[in-house]
């Protein structure tokens, strides 16, 4: 299993994410704000040690939630705050 990690970069408003290790085919990055509604979704090219970043607007202050995951498992979860 990769191991991930993800950011908000304020300055670019946006996710910054970052995996390492190997994961074949395609990987979907899901955001959700704090009651459940799908934000944004990006499917990327998986491969060794990528790095991208995923456009989220002008969102509103406050938590949200990250999905990133394959064809077979979810690769990570977690939350993120906007300030």
């Amino acid at each position: 299993k990769p191991d991930v990690n993800v950011f908000y970069n304020s300055g670019r408003s946006s996710v910054d994410v970052r995996y390492y290790g190997n994961c074949n085919g395609y990987v979907s990055v899901e955001i959700y704000d704090a009651i459940g509604n799908k934000v944004t979704q990006e499917n990327l090219r998986a491969g060794t040690n990528q790095q991208t970043a995923v456009n989220i607007g002008s969102v509103a202050r406050g938590i949200y939630f990250y999905k990133i995951s394959n064809e077979l498992f979810v690769l990570s979860a977690g939350k993120f705050f906007v300030h």
